[in-house]
């Protein structure tokens, strides 16, 4: 089998130094007390067809190979959709204008169902939001009705310019969960605020050693303060971190607890005591 051409590795650069510049753009654009609400999600690019046999260069790259082609996996900005409520109810409370999130209309189209949220602002005017029930996978399995609403939310609020940034897309981060498995956010009433999805603090131990993945990305087996054994999930900017941690170590992190997975925030973790040290 062929090494990686440098070909790949050119392209597998320019998707990297590509979305660095879109991940730097979305933090001159978002405000820095919303970065909290601003996720980086997974997205594997291919780059070619062909499987080859990787080198330390590619790996380091994030690019990965197998029978349906060679890929590079890559991290994009996204706003979730109750950053951008946040955002718009600020706003509009310092500005003294009304901002009116409607009630979700179901509307049936052929085999699927469609929900739509209207936002009506005194300041932008008005926009909708559709999306499909069920179209996130995994994450709808529960809730596909709530979960379709708050991307229907987060949608119209995209449409009057809340929470873009620079991407391309109106997309939320919720919208995007197809490509990671994102923590659900619910609402209390259907045009009422929507439950905060801002990451949350926690310490814990690590009790297994650290896995690194091919794009950068780790995890390891950790041991909250309710002694619930989870894996925490480390993206890849924090992969210097990530190879510090020793066995026993006592962490604090910001993220998102999600059934048995913890995702680290993009807030850069603390060792708070080093066992090995």
């Amino acid at each position: 089998m062929a090494k990686v051409p440098q070909f790949i590795i050119k392209k597998a650069k320019e998707a990297q130094l590509h979305t660095t510049a879109e991940i730097k753009q979305a933090k001159e654009r978002i405000p820095v007390e919303y970065h909290d609400f601003l996720l980086l999600l997974p997205q594997n690019v291919k780059l070619n067809d062909n499987k080859y046999e990787l080198t330390l260069e590619a790996e380091e790259l994030g690019v990965f190979s197998f029978d349906k082609g060679t890929y590079v996996s890559i991290e994009k900005p996204y706003m979730t959709a109750d950053g951008r409520v946040c955002m718009a109810r600020e706003q509009h409370l310092e500005a003294g204008a009304k901002l009116n999130i409607h009630p979700p209309v179901i509307q049936p189209f052929g085999d699927i169902n469609l929900v739509s949220v209207t936002v009506e602002s005194d300041i932008l005017g008005s926009a909708t939001g559709t999306i499909e029930v069920g179209k996130g996978g995994a994450v709808d399995s529960k809730n596909p009705f709530a979960n379709a609403q708050t991307s229907a939310i987060g949608r119209a609020l995209g449409f009057l310019g809340y929470g873009l940034v620079g991407t391309g897309v109106i997309a939320t981060a919720d919208e995007m969960a197809g490509f990671i498995e994102e923590p659900s956010t619910t609402t209390t009433t259907p045009s009422t605020e929507l439950k905060s999805n801002a990451p949350q603090p926690f310490r814990c131990q690590v009790v297994e050693e650290v896995v690194f993945n091919r794009d950068g990305s780790s995890s390891a087996k950790v041991k909250l303060e309710s002694q619930v054994v989870v894996s925490l999930v480390i993206p890849k900017q924090h992969v210097e971190f990530a190879r510090t941690l020793k066995l026993n170590d006592v962490i604090n992190v910001k993220g998102w607890l999600n059934n048995d997975r913890l995702r680290v925030a993009n807030d850069v973790p603390q060792v708070e005591l080093n066992q090995a040290g």
